[in-house]
């Protein structure tokens, strides 16, 4: 796991400036080794975080005539060299890569199974070629000189921030498409003319243009066409198959490493699964789980599959007193405004598990394919986004809302799927059952409400398949969207800042492959979400375990946002040079930071992260600029 960054340009560079930017603000990515090289008006700068091969892994890496700076794991780069007869000199999975691409060229992604975001420099022609894995597990952004024409890239948008030749202007409209959507749809930044790329695409660039040119080499549209055609409906074989790849998977990801390998171990069956194939491949297997006081404690549920698989399993208990002091900091590390609170407790257990090793196995993707929030359960019989809004489900939704206001439970969330029912166009169908925030309060509380332009494309695409199951469809949209744009750089960052490397089974080639070819009465059974995952489970984990309803990474939020945070984004939320004073409308703003606010409790909380999420990446983006000013990156 590494930070990378790439820059064309055409004046001459102030290396020792430039290094020294990235070196502050990239270097927890890798901080065991980080170089930096130049090349005819190119540079490239690497921060290593070593697990595969120690000795002769370091980067930027030559082959021939190609240099790569690379970010992330290839677990079947062995398998590649004796498929492709590839001569290498070291046992890295980056000389893989680069032997591969001398071989085949632009066919290399698509062969590659794991986590990646690179860069490929041809040092002959000034081609640069940039890649992407499949879900997003990795992140990488580029920015198009217009004023300089230079082109650069990196693995966090903080980066790219000091080290771009051209200062970053923000991008008013997705600022406040952010403020409405709760997150930026994969592809977009707050920035102009600065892009994300898309997983499973890779963008070639000629540096006599510095023009990208981006090009899809996994479609995941195209895996849910191809899984409706080939339909696995047998749960006899599906349970047999499942049991196999990600038996393979977990082994591959496991022993990919020169390092020890941990597992992160919830209360939950998707990390109690892989746990549990792991204890197949270590039987000494080292386990995690986070421990902390409180009603959403995991940690007893967690100890009892730890007993049951014999894993040597530490508890890590978290303390969250010095939250107020590091709140900023951990959100500000996103580079743009993020709104998952989940983040925090992400980044004190990565913190915590640092202590101990390196790299940490989890469940990630495993609910986004194999349906595990309850909201798929309606979707699974009938389709929101292709539907009217009627006088019944109207009135019967004001007849619960009263009711509704502060729940939790069942009636809550059929107040807000009927809200989803009632929505006339599809972003606001789909943000409805999802983020659920500042959306449905947009005309009360936004100065300016542009359109959702993007995520309303992306929906739509969805509803061009028509071969697609009402499920299949609502899992296409989170894999595409929810996925790489919320909950991986959620854990990427939290992980990378404590400078530990986090991988996930459940998004190997092979699981991705299989995700789509299933019925959908095997990932939902009537109410039961995750049927066909918690059927293997009855292989491997105690009783007590499977029947566990879908928890996410809970805290007390709406607590800590009334007391504990509440003096950080209230006051920077209040100040006069804020966004949120900027953005939202002044007496929305005042009626949200009072304690009677009148909200219902989550909706609230909800408002009061995005806020956070605003004022934090503003706090930092200050930072940021101060330290640009510090030096400048071009000799005069």
């Amino acid at each position: 796991m590494c930070g990378i960054y790439g820059l064309i340009h055409s004046e001459r560079l102030n290396v020792e400036s430039i290094d020294r930017r990235l070196t502050r603000f990239l270097g927890h990515r890798g901080p065991d080794a980080i170089n930096s090289v130049t090349h005819e008006g190119a540079y490239f700068f690497h921060s290593r975080l070593a697990i595969q091969d120690i000795a002769c892994g370091q980067q930027p890496m030559y082959a021939e005539h190609h240099l790569i700076v690379f970010n992330g794991e290839i677990y079947n780069h062995q398998d590649l060299r004796e498929e492709y007869r590839l001569d290498c000199s070291t046992n890295s999975d980056t000389e893989t890569i680069l032997k591969l691409y001398a071989r085949v060229g632009n066919e290399t992604f698509g062969l590659l199974d794991g986590m990646f975001a690179l860069g490929l420099y041809d040092l002959r022609s000034g081609r640069l070629v940039l890649a992407r894995d499949r879900s997003g597990e990795k992140p990488l952004y580029y920015h198009c000189g217009m004023k300089t024409g230079s082109f650069s890239f990196s693995s966090e948008l903080n980066a790219l921030y000091v080290g771009c030749p051209e200062e970053l202007v923000v991008d008013e409209e997705e600022l406040l498409t952010y403020l409405q959507q709760g997150f930026f749809v994969p592809g977009t930044s707050v920035y102009e003319k600065v892009t994300e790329v898309i997983p499973g695409t890779f963008v070639t660039v000629d540096s006599a243009t510095a023009q990208p040119v981006p090009e899809v080499y996994w479609d995941p549209a195209e895996a849910y066409r191809n899984g409706a055609r080939n339909r696995i409906d047998s749960e006899e074989e599906a349970l047999e198959v499942l049991d196999e790849v990600l038996s393979r998977s977990v082994k591959q990801q496991l022993l990919s490493s020169d390092i020890e390998v941990g597992t992160f171990l919830s209360g939950g069956i998707d990390s109690g699964l892989v746990t549990a194939l792991a204890t197949k491949f270590n039987k000494n297997i080292r386990s995690f789980t986070v421990a902390f006081s409180g009603e959403y404690d995991e940690s007893e549920l967690a100890r009892q599959s730890a007993d049951y698989l014999g894993t040597i399993h530490r508890e890590l208990h978290i303390d969250f007193g010095d939250l107020k002091d590091r709140v900023l900091d951990i959100f500000g590390a996103y580079g743009q405004p993020f709104s998952d609170d989940s983040a925090i407790p992400s980044w004190f257990v990565t913190q915590a598990a640092k202590e101990h090793l390196s790299v940490v196995l989890t469940g990630d993707g495993a609910d986004e394919q194999f349906g595990g929030y309850r909201r798929y359960v309606p979707q699974r019989y009938l389709d929101p986004y292709t539907k009217s809004s009627s006088v019944f489900s109207r009135g019967l939704r004001s007849l619960i809302a009263p009711k509704s206001h502060g729940s939790r439970g069942a009636r809550k969330f059929l107040h807000r799927l009927l809200g989803a029912w009632n929505e006339k166009n599809l972003s606001g169908t789909y943000l409805t059952l999802t983020t659920d925030a500042f959306y449905s309060y947009r005309d009360r509380c936004l100065k300016e409400i542009p359109p959702l332009g993007v995520l309303e494309e992306r929906l739509r695409l969805g509803q061009s398949m028509e071969e697609l199951a009402p499920l299949d469809r609502a899992l296409f949209y989170d894999f595409s969207i929810m996925l790489p744009a919320m909950l991986l750089p959620k854990m990427d960052i939290a992980a990378m800042q404590n400078a530990l490397e986090t991988r996930a089974p459940f998004l190997g080639k092979e699981i991705l492959e299989l995700a789509t070819r299933l019925h959908p009465n095997l990932k939902i059974r009537g109410v039961t979400t995750k049927y066909l995952l918690r059927e293997l489970s009855k292989r491997y984990l105690p009783a007590s375990i499977i029947g566990q309803p879908k928890r996410g990474f809970e805290i007390p939020i709406h607590d800590w946002l009334s007391h504990t945070l509440a003096p950080v984004w209230k006051d920077m939320a209040l100040s006069t040079n804020s966004q949120s004073r900027r953005l939202l409308r002044p007496e929305y703003l005042n009626q949200l930071t009072r304690t009677d606010h009148g909200l219902p409790e989550d909706h609230w909380s909800k408002q009061a992260m995005t806020i956070l999420g605003l004022e934090a990446w503003e706090y930092r983006r200050r930072q940021l600029g101060e330290a640009r000013r510090e030096a400048p990156i071009f000799h005069s």
